[in-house]
């Protein structure tokens, strides 16, 4: 059912080979479709007698004991593998064998549309998994947005180099415009797209303006064996916090841990970027700032005093993939609220409320609401804290004093970051710790999902997923993100206009 769901979902959509790759989206309509009846010489019903069901648990490591059975690529000693050592023995995996058995089906199959009603309800049973996994969107014949919502993919390496190339163009120092086209390309590499590339028109717009100083001194301005405070006099985000973490690195590594205070700064994009730095260094790290636009009131007001102010925590592991967390103190960033809002797509209800604290999901609204916190008053004690640690204790702005740097692009934003990172073996040996952390990890993961639900995930599970696939297939740029980086490329001349 699980491959017999992807195969529908690919045929609705005229992707039947990215839909294969689409798991979780095709559980979830594969137990939709439990008794419906689908004509026996469809393409679903084709697909999955020739080339079989594959399990919606296999791309999780805990459940690759389930595989699908074929000499073609199965060794017989699979279930003793996990899936990052079958990965390592340059097997096929299952989804990159059934890509191929699937083309191979295309090529020479005719598909049958399915009944209305079937399709219908199929639809929409898509559209609400794609926003309960936070899955790009793929046009469906006929709802008009098959042309302007189709995403370009481009190679990491390329895609990099021309962000590097547009800030160096802007008189940014070399090393600092390769600083920050490598953190923007990261943040979009962890799916993470409204602190990618998508950042830079924004970014471009405040050079130009004079809201950035390209030749920050960064300091030290306080300063103990375990602590600091760094002072970013107003370079770009990504540079100086790459800065500051680099020095909690060394003080952690040294003297078991650190604590990085920084000001004056400015938007740095993703925090688990800069959290998971510390993971090839085996430190457990936090990373919290203050966001650069008040979208958030006060628990129970209307006055705009709050940002969405993140946190990222990065835990390593040993053989399992390390545990990142990346969020918001609000339900949603304003970032994914932007990317919504220029795709055209609604907002999901709990996202934003507008004054009279009615629900907001219609994009062109998005100035009239705000921004809600994750777990209702929780969340704004949660955002509240973070204001006073990584804004009030390093003389960096918070409450009225944030400027919102989507508005204004002259005057400094004096952003305020901290940047904490503690060796695990000042409590305990370190290969224990990792080798627990990997036990509690499978037994999570391995936990038993309630009925309807796809497996257990852990924090960061998906990011490593997402980086792997666009590594391999390309970062996928949206059509107005891309208009605005070919309109960028044409006046700055630069060599490649991204245009192929």
């Amino acid at each position: 059912m699980q491959f017999l769901a992807g195969a529908i979902h690919g045929q609705l959509t005229h992707h039947p080979v990215q839909a294969v790759l689409d798991n979780d989206l095709a559980g979830m309509v594969g137990r939709f479709l439990e008794g419906v009846e689908i004509s026996e010489d469809s393409l679903a019903v084709d697909l999955i007698n020739q080339v079989g069901p594959i399990p919606g648990e296999f791309l999780s490591s805990a459940h690759t004991r389930k595989w699908w059975r074929s000499e073609q690529y199965i060794p017989s000693a699979a279930d003793t593998l996990t899936y990052p050592e079958w990965l390592a023995t340059g097997k096929k995996s299952s989804l990159e064998y059934a890509r191929e058995r699937v083309e191979q089906i295309l090529a020479t199959h005719e598909t049958e549309p399915l009944p209305d009603s079937v399709e219908a309800d199929i639809q929409k049973i898509m559209a609400e998994a794609r926003k309960y996994y936070n899955l790009p969107y793929v046009s469906t014949p006929g709802d008009g947005r098959e042309m302007n919502m189709e995403n370009k993919l481009f190679a990491v390496e390329r895609l990099q180099k021309f962000v590097q190339e547009a800030f160096s163009a802007l008189g940014v120092p070399e090393g600092h415009a390769r600083i920050g086209a490598a953190r923007m390309i990261e943040a979009d590499l962890w799916g993470m797209h409204g602190h990618g590339v998508f950042r830079l028109d924004g970014y471009v717009r405040r050079i130009e303006e004079g809201g950035y100083n390209l030749a920050p001194q960064i300091q030290v301005k306080r300063e103990t064996p375990v602590s600091a405070l760094v002072d970013g006099d107003n370079g770009l985000g990504q540079v100086v916090v790459t800065k500051a973490v680099e020095l909690g690195i060394k003080k952690a590594k040294e003297n078991g841990l650190a604590w990085i205070g920084i000001g004056r700064s400015n938007h740095a994009g993703a925090g688990g970027v800069y959290a998971a730095m510390g993971l090839p260094h085996d430190l457990i790290a936090v990373y919290m700032a203050i966001g650069n636009a008040n979208h958030m009131a006060p628990w129970g007001g209307v006055d705009l005093l709050l940002s969405t102010n993140p946190m990222a925590i990065a835990v390593p592991a040993g053989q399992e993939p390390p545990v990142v967390l990346d969020m918001a103190t609000t339900v949603a960033s304003f970032g994914k609220v932007k990317v919504k809002a220029q795709k055209g797509e609604p907002l999901p209800t709990g996202w934003m409320i507008d004054r009279r604290g009615e629900p907001l999901t219609d994009p062109d609204r998005i100035k009239e609401g705000f921004l809600l916190p994750i777990g209702g008053h929780k969340g704004f004690g949660l955002n509240l804290i973070i204001g006073a640690l990584a804004g009030v204790l390093n003389s960096a702005a918070f409450g009225s004093a944030v400027i919102d740097f989507n508005k204004d692009f002259k005057t400094p934003t004096n952003t305020g970051q901290v940047f904490i990172a503690v060796r695990p073996d000042l409590f305990r040996d370190r290969a224990e710790f990792k080798a627990e952390m990997d036990m509690r990890l499978r037994e999570i993961r391995e936990s038993t999902p309630m009925e309807g639900n796809p497996p257990i995930r852990i924090p960061g599970e998906m990011a490593l997923r997402r980086e792997k696939e666009m590594r391999r297939e390309g970062i996928p740029v949206a059509p107005k993100v891309l208009e605005q980086l070919q309109a960028l490329a044409r006046k700055l001349e630069l060599e490649d206009r991204l245009e192929d």
